[in-house]
């Protein structure tokens, strides 16, 4: 991670922790706290490293009886909220799971100022339906960061979690919770919804299909949550998926495809444009792909959102985009030949080849 995120556990923040830990137990020392976080590696710790050195530390000055060093850490805990937080719950991740009850408790309480989503995963390996049965009753709670804990820490595929195997297998254990948040109020709830959803869409598309489809007749918030969550699907162009929103085949076309300089360096840019037109009513989304070339020569495809309207019968649309070669920390160009194509309702209706060629290297931001 970047290094201005793992810089929040400053040398002040260790400190601020010590004197508020040692403010709710005479047992805390804050010198022998901030021995146990320094080490002659601690510079070269990331964030998460960071995080459970942090755990680790508080875990050898607080009272050895855990339920008593939670006491300490409710306390203590409402100090430090977003990423300076997350070392309450990682303490419960990894000295909890021996009192599930009380470290569920916990986490319930840590996640309102911080995040528990990272904590509640081994708990889920451990007793998978017991933690589920606990995280489904978390979807009625008045506050918005608890039932987003339901969805967020019991998501399939939950970035930079650990894993759980049964849950990558069968995510329709989660669908419970996920019924249960389909219409709830909060943005910040919805998100992670379709987000739980979005990565059931990737490994189990039949069983999202199934879902989406009955939700969308709920309409309301649960339109959004629906839309949101068919984002992979909308992109690699599954027809069912396409057909729910009302996205079909045929009655359009594309032509008047240009694309310049055909041969360009990397890190400079290029203009392309093309026109879509429609025989017939069509509702239309409008997308376009490029077939990178990587280092190992072969290429993939990354798709492009432009746009979805409603096109009138025998009616055109011009559109022009500009794309950029630039190296970036999250995509790096190599020389070859690429292909830009244009997809309406996911079908590709026309595609230009065009050249990259090396330049000296350009710095990374």
């Amino acid at each position: 991670m970047a290094d201005s995120i793992k810089s929040i556990y400053s040398p002040e923040y260790i400190e601020r922790l010590g004197r508020t830990l040692s403010a709710f137990s005479t047992a805390v020392s804050v010198t022998d706290f901030q021995n146990a976080v320094y080490g002659n590696d601690w510079e070269q710790l990331e964030f998460k490293q960071r995080a459970a050195r942090i755990a680790e530390s508080m875990q050898r000055v607080l009272p050895g009886d855990y339920p008593a060093a939670l006491a300490v850490l409710d306390e203590a805990a409402p100090s430090f909220g977003g990423l300076e937080g997350i070392v309450f719950p990682e303490f419960v991740a990894r000295f909890g799971l021996d009192h599930q009850e009380r470290s569920l408790q916990a986490l319930e309480t840590y996640t309102r100022y911080s995040s528990s989503e990272f904590a509640v995963r081994p708990f889920l390996k451990q007793d998978l339906s017991g933690t589920l049965k606990r995280m489904t009753a978390w979807t009625k709670s008045p506050d918005e960061h608890v039932r987003r804990l339901a969805s967020e820490g019991s998501r399939p595929r939950l970035p930079w979690g650990e894993g759980v195997p049964a849950l990558k297998k069968n995510p329709d254990l989660t669908l419970p919770i996920l019924e249960e948040l389909a219409q709830d109020p909060s943005i910040y709830v919805q998100k992670s919804v379709a987000n739980h959803l979005n990565d059931i869409s990737k490994t189990h598309p039949d069983l999202f299909i199934e879902t989406v489809t009955r939700w969308k007749e709920k309409g309301g918030r649960t339109g959004w949550i629906v839309k949101h969550a068919s984002r992979s699907l909308l992109k690699k162009g599954d027809s069912r998926i396409l057909a729910l929103f009302g996205f079909y085949p045929g009655s359009t076309n594309v032509s008047k495809l240009t694309f310049a300089p055909s041969r360009l360096p990397i890190g400079d840019s290029a203009e392309f444009s093309f026109v879509v037109s429609a025989e017939l009513e069509t509702k239309v989304r409008v997308e376009f792909a490029v077939d990178y070339v990587k280092s190992s020569g072969r290429r993939t495809r990354k798709v492009f959102h432009v746009t979805e309207t409603d096109m009138a019968p025998m009616t055109s649309r011009r559109f022009t985009k500009q794309l950029s070669f630039r190296q970036l920390t999250t995509r790096i160009h190599f020389p070859g030949q690429h292909t830009l194509a244009i997809l309406i309702n996911g079908e590709e209706k026309s595609a230009v080849d065009f050249e990259l060629i090396d330049t000296p290297k350009e710095p990374l931001p």
